[in-house]
């Protein structure tokens, strides 16, 4: 009877819990802590709460969160249920002083609760002062550490202060004591678009322990002025065995500290009128590819600007005045690489020439601004003269830049000469009843439409970048699979997984409208949610890219088997999100 009792409470136990008061409180297991030590912030929730949401910790910039956990009880008096829940929280100081953790807050049935402020004394350390210094391979890790930092992780910047579109290097380091498992890795997030620029690993001595150290990498370029906040990133890993802990493996989160970057307009002074945005430190050259031309024929004038900074923004210079030609921009090519952790590289603009007169023809210099940071001045470069002889020649030979750059000779003539020799079918046997003849006047329109249909398709493409990015996105998917499907025959782990984040990232920004580069974790996820995107999907697309980044930056260890089924998961994935996106 008393066990059906018991059942009967926990059975009601929401709807009794809905009906009372809660009491929401916070306290800490000591309130005097050395730098380096940790201790316990515990959030408890009692009585009238069903399932309540994670609190929500106050800004501690002067303490990390190194681990977390829940634990929850349901007490039984004179018929009364009630319940308790408690969210642990381990702290560590990052600096010396007297410090006060603002109240804890929770939302729960559209009220919002929260926590007294507790203050914190945090005093000097006995250890050695921190020390940090490059050192030689050490081939294994403890796995089992004094639990004082034994993983943290940091986010530094080269910068504070920058220029618009002014590159910025963004550091995220992660110190690994012990070993651990299962990590899942999640970079800063921030409104800037960001470009990975690639990842290292070294050893350094940090109080007395030597860490193994990975260092990640990214490229900023913020495009407007302003001050804009750069989020933690996080680490969030396994420690122990089923031994160690009662109830199996810890939980740990190693979570770096938040930035915040103040982005300047460019100065107004000494700005000069061709200034079109670019930034960086940069040369230019220019080139003819033929310097004896005959009228009417094509000569392609190469602008070559090379250098650092964010070289696919550069657009094209500021062309001469050329009265006697015909000018057509015919595109351009970008090649960039990663130098001594710069973006740097070289864009190549292709200007078709076409004479309208015989003579010889000096081509002005081509003049290109930009704004070098280092100095804080805007400087201009200017090309030489360049020389053009051309003959005579006749204007039946057109030409035109086609879409890919070359030039296209056009071929016509005015005048059809009539046949005077005309072969005569029997009255009985008109040629415009034929099926063959019918057909062939079909076809002109057919080809009519197919053009007609073709020009608005490119025309969508260069106006709407929404259908472009869409459009591109699907490309990417079947290429991706493609490749995908190679390195998964090969069983090459790291190249596969790095071509699943590809078309996971690549997919889904396409899909949402949004440079890939911009399209963190945290941010793919909100823009997913405010597409309806259900619960489970979202986690399962969260898990795969979390295994993505754990290969790809070389977290932890991967069982080949995996792929196969990673695959799988990823096409899965791939066609649900055809369907609701």
């Amino acid at each position: 009877m008393k066990i059906l009792k018991f059942c009967i409470y926990l059975t009601i136990l929401p709807l009794t819990l809905g009906a009372q008061n809660i009491d929401f409180t916070a306290s800490c297991d000591r309130t005097q802590v050395a730098l380096g030590e940790t201790f316990t912030l515990e959030v408890k929730v009692n009585g009238n709460v069903s399932n309540p949401p994670e609190p929500k910790l106050p800004q501690m910039s002067d303490f990390d969160v190194v681990s977390s956990s829940r634990g929850q009880s349901v007490l039984i008096n004179n018929g009364k249920v009630s319940s308790s829940i408690s969210f642990n929280y381990t702290l560590s100081p990052t600096k010396v002083g007297k410090f006060s953790i603002g109240p804890c807050t929770m939302n729960y049935k559209g009220k919002t609760i929260q926590t007294q402020p507790i203050d914190i004394e945090v005093v000097k350390s006995s250890s050695p002062s921190q020390q940090s210094s490059a050192s030689s391979y050490v081939p294994n890790l403890p796995r089992k550490g004094t639990g004082q930092k034994d993983v943290f992780a940091t986010l530094t910047i080269n910068k504070n202060k920058a220029y618009v579109n002014e590159q910025l290097i963004l550091s995220v380091k992660i110190y690994q004591y012990i070993e651990f498992s299962s990590p899942a890795y999640t970079p800063p997030s921030t409104t800037l678009g960001m470009d990975l620029l690639g990842q290292s690993r070294n050893y350094e001595t940090v109080d007395g322990k030597r860490y193994l150290v990975t260092e990640i990498k990214y490229a900023l370029f913020p495009m407007s002025a302003g001050t804009y906040k750069i989020e933690p990133a996080s680490l969030r890993y396994e420690i122990g065995d089923f031994f160690s802990f009662p109830f199996g493996s810890e939980t740990r989160v190693a979570k770096t500290n938040p930035l915040e970057v103040t982005v300047l307009n460019l100065p107004s002074k000494g700005k000069p009128d061709d200034y079109s945005g670019a930034i960086g430190k940069f040369q230019m050259s220019c080139k003819l590819d033929n310097m004896q031309i005959k009228q009417w024929e094509p000569a392609t004038l190469s602008i070559t600007i090379s250098g650092e900074g964010n070289i696919k923004s550069i657009e094209t210079p500021k062309l001469p005045e050329l009265p006697d030609f015909k000018v057509y921009c015919s595109g351009s090519d970008v090649k960039s690489n990663t130098n001594k952790d710069k973006i740097a590289g070289q864009k190549v603009f292709k200007i078709i020439l076409v004479p309208q007169k015989e003579g010889k023809f000096e081509i002005p210099p081509v003049i290109f601004s930009y704004f070098d940071p280092s100095v804080g001045e805007y400087k201009t470069l200017t090309t030489g003269n360049l020389f053009l002889s051309v003959s005579a020649g006749t204007k039946s030979q057109t030409y035109v830049a086609s879409p890919d750059g070359q030039p296209v000779e056009v071929v016509g003539q005015d005048i059809q000469y009539i046949k005077t020799e005309l072969n005569l079918n029997k009255e009985d046997n008109y040629f415009y009843k034929n099926k063959i003849f019918l057909f062939i006047q079909i076809l002109p329109l057919l080809a009519l439409l197919i053009a007609f249909m073709s020009a608005k398709q490119k025309e969508r493409l260069l106006t709407d970048k929404a259908y472009a990015r869409a459009v591109d996105a699907d490309k990417t998917r079947k290429k991706g699979l493609a490749k995908c499907q190679k390195t998964l025959t090969k069983g090459i782990s790291k190249e596969f997984y790095d071509e699943v984040h590809k078309i996971l990232i690549g997919y889904i920004s396409g899909k949402l409208n949004m440079p890939a580069p911009a399209l963190t974790t945290d941010v793919a996820m909100n823009r997913l949610k405010e597409k309806n995107i259900d619960e489970d999907l979202l986690k399962r697309f969260h898990n795969l890219l979390s295994t993505c980044e754990l290969a790809k930056f070389g977290l932890g260890e991967l069982k080949n088997e995996e792929m196969n089924k990673n695959y799988k998961e990823l096409t899965e994935l791939l066609t649900e999100f055809s369907k609701k996106l």
